[in-house]
C-alpha cells in the first residue's frame, strides 16, 4: 500500500492517495501513510510553521484525519504518533484546535506532558523532586 500512496503523491495525486487509504481497513498502516501525506503536503515558511497556502490546510485536513483515525482504532501508540506529527508540524493554537475537541487525544497529550515534566525535574535536582514523588505520575 505504501508504494501506491507514496507513488501518488509524488504525481501530485494527493487526493487520489487519501481516497485510496480510506479503503485500508487497519488504522496502523492509515495513521503513518496519512502522516507522511501530511508532511509531503505541508509547505514551511521561514519561521517554520506551515505557510497560509492550501498546501497547508490540506495537510491540517490530513493531520486531523490521522488523529481522528487513531483515537477510532483507540490505540494509545497510534494517538501519540498522530498528536507529535502535529505538534511538531503546528503552531501552537493550531495545535490545540486540532485537539482539544478529542478528549482522548488531550488527555493523553497531558499525561505525556505531566510526566515528561516531573521526569525532567527529578533528573535535574532529585533531592528537590521528592516533595512531588506521590503526585508526578512517573513516580
Amino acid at each position: 500500500m505504501f508504494v501506491h500512496v507514496s507513488a501518488l503523491q509524488s504525481v501530485g495525486r494527493r487526493s487520489l492517495a487519501i481516497k485510496l487509504l480510506e479503503e485500508e481497513p487497519s488504522a496502523a498502516q492509515q495513521v503513518p501513510l496519512l502522516i507522511s501525506l501530511a508532511k509531503g503536503a505541508g509547505s514551511t515558511s521561514a519561521s517554520g510553521h506551515p505557510a497560509d497556502s492550501p498546501g497547508g490546510e490540506a495537510a491540517e485536513d490530513t493531520l486531523s484525519r490521522a488523529l481522528r483515525k487513531a483515537v477510532d482504532a483507540r490505540d494509545p501508540d497510534l494517538v501519540y504518533l498522530a498528536l507529535f506529527a502535529a505538534y511538531r508540524s503546528r503552531p501552537l493554537p493550531e495545535f490545540w484546535k486540532m485537539v482539544g475537541p478529542r478528549p482522548t487525544a488531550r488527555n493523553l497529550f497531558v499525561k505525556y506532558t505531566r510526566v515528561k515534566v516531573c521526569v525532567c525535574a527529578w533528573l535535574a535536582c532529585p533531592a528537590a523532586c521528592k516533595r512531588y514523588a506521590r503526585a508526578c505520575p512517573a513516580g
